[in-house]
């Protein structure tokens, strides 16, 4: 799945410079009117689904003898805004009538982003990638309008619902030689956002999800408590959505990987019918990292929103996304008779919904909107699963950039009871579960079933990333290898990690605990490194 092209950063940069012929009268180029296909090809990256290749197939007879990555100016949207930018082109290769176009990893952090980006007189973090399925700060309805800004302009109207993380149809790239007009470019898509039938550009291919199944393409069909006939705004399903991975021939001692993504990412719907589903799956690798362990794995689409609340505990009358999952978890365990661990990974959000849903089938009570409370100050509604019906329970928790548990301390020591395993990871300037993890030990919980790493910010900073993008970072990076300690850099023409010194298992390290979001607790705290990595460890 991972691709990091190694190349000069030079080479890298050499597309942002446009020469024309009359420049470099030494480019022997051809024209578009040579051209006969293009294919574009998508897999794993740090920024999730992204462009890593293009292939380019020109006519019989056309001279390629001058083809160099120069030759290319490779356009599409951005993530920050819907605005076109170059896509940076790595080493071209020529094979018969083939020109393969590599498109490096490389860092897409735009000149406002700073390390230090909490706290007093804080920075920002930002990052710009052209060539990504999931947009940032905007989308586009079912009529192609893109939606984007605060107040409306020529292209864009404005985004006057707050959404965004948005999967794309097809990427919307243009293609076109050195000294040749935008004109002349050939585009994937058209002006709304679709695929052009019949030009020279092929539909992509999304390589990492070749062998992965959307629940309807499955005829999954398990009742969402999100329904139609109670959200009434048309933003309601049938059927609870998602989408998963058998590895052929499965054993099922091998386990399975529910995952939970933060809030945004996950499933939104409004009631003109734009939406972003399977963004929760196409945002990063935190799902299809765990493709190559032997386990099943299943990204469950919970919702961002299910219409309108009428009052204060409205939501609660018609979507339950803890039962929802619980009955996906259900028909998995069932119908591929799993013996292996069930594990569950969340991200942000998603650990708030691993929390409801491990403390839930340990047979305690939950509270599905856990910050929303009645006039009397109580919660809203207490409610429980059958255990009858769920008699499973969550074996191992893998908890990215959230709180781990937050449960009373008669709750925790109930899941302490059921043998859950979990390793938790902040950011250095993010969220902070020291606290927590000493509370499971202090309720009797086994330290060793429980892990805390923190990940420093220069590795996130890098990317253009926040430190709350751990599972960007863990899906890249450690989900086969282990982290060897804070002394790190990422080398800028590989996007690899290049360590200082290189701690050992059972090392201990510190975070230089830059920023104030979370205070200052994590100053001085001793963190453990771990020879193993996160996957492996979740799956024993």
């Amino acid at each position: 799945m991972k691709k990091i092209l190694s190349i000069a950063l030079a080479a890298v940069l050499a597309f942002s410079a446009v020469p024309t012929f009359a420049e470099r009268p030494e480019l022997n180029v051809p024209t578009m009117e040579d051209v006969e296909s293009i294919q574009a090809y998508l897999d794993g990256t740090i920024y999730g689904n992204h462009l890593v290749q293009v292939d380019v197939t020109y006519k019989e007879g056309v001279d390629l003898s001058g083809i160099t990555p120069e030759s290319y100016i490779l356009e599409d949207r951005g993530t920050v805004t819907p605005d076109f930018g170059k896509v940076a082109i790595g080493d071209v290769t020529v094979e018969g009538q083939v020109v393969s176009i590599e498109i490096p990893m490389v860092t897409a952090a735009t000149g406002n982003n700073d390390l230090i980006y909490t706290g007093v007189a804080a920075g920002a973090r930002q990052r710009n990638s052209f060539g990504a399925s999931v947009t940032g700060p905007w989308y586009r309805d079912p009529e192609g309008q893109i939606f984007f800004g605060k107040e409306d302009t020529d292209e864009y109207k404005a985004n006057w619902s707050g959404m965004g993380y948005w999967t794309r149809p097809t990427l919307e790239l243009k293609l076109r030689h050195i000294g040749e007009t935008e004109e002349s470019a050939a585009c994937m898509a058209d002006e709304k956002g679709q695929f052009v039938e019949g030009g020279l550009w092929l539909p992509q291919i999304d390589s990492q999800f070749a062998d992965w199944q959307t629940f309807e393409e499955a005829g999954i069909e398990i009742p969402t408590t999100a329904n139609k006939e109670v959200v009434t705004d048309g933003t309601g399903d049938d059927f609870i959505r998602g989408i998963f991975f058998v590895p052929e021939n499965y054993d099922p001692a091998k386990g399975i990987v529910f995952i939970e993504q933060g809030n945004g990412i996950v499933y939104w719907q409004l009631n003109d019918g734009s939406n972003n589903y399977l963004t929760a799956a196409y945002f990063d690798t935190a799902s299809t990292s765990w493709a190559n362990t032997g386990a099943i794995v299943v990204q469950i689409d919970d919702r961002s929103n299910a219409g309108p609340c009428d009052d204060a505990t409205g939501y609660k009358e018609y979507y339950d996304y803890c039962l929802d999952d619980v009955r996906i978890m259900k028909y998995f365990i069932e119908t591929y008779a799993i013996t292996g661990p069930v594990v569950i990974q969340g991200n942000s959000r998603g650990t708030s919904a691993s929390n409801r849903i491990i403390k839930a089938l340990a047979g305690c009570k939950y509270h599905i909107w856990e910050g929303r409370r009645d006039k009397e100050g109580q919660y809203e509604v207490d409610m429980a699963l059958d255990k009858e019906e769920f008699p499973f329970v969550i074996d191992c928790y893998i908890c990215q950039n959230g709180s781990f548990l937050g449960a009373s301390d008669e709750d925790t020591k109930a899941i302490i009871d059921t043998g859950l395993k979990a390793w938790i990871f902040d950011g250095e300037q993010d969220t902070n579960n020291i606290e927590a993890v000493q509370k499971w030990i202090d309720l009797g919980g086994d330290p060793e079933k429980v892990r805390l790493t923190g990940y420093p910010s220069n590795i996130y900073y890098y990317w253009g990333e926040s430190d709350h993008s751990t599972t960007r970072i863990n899906g890249w990076y450690f989900a086969d290898e282990p982290f060897y300690g804070p002394d790190v850099t990422v080398d800028p023409a590989t996007g690899a990690l290049v360590y200082g010194e290189k701690l050992a298992d059972g090392d201990k390290y510190t975070l230089p605990a830059r920023g104030n979001k979370v205070g200052t607790s994590k100053e001085g705290y001793e963190y453990t490194i771990y020879e193993d990595s996160f996957h492996t460890w979740a799956l024993q």
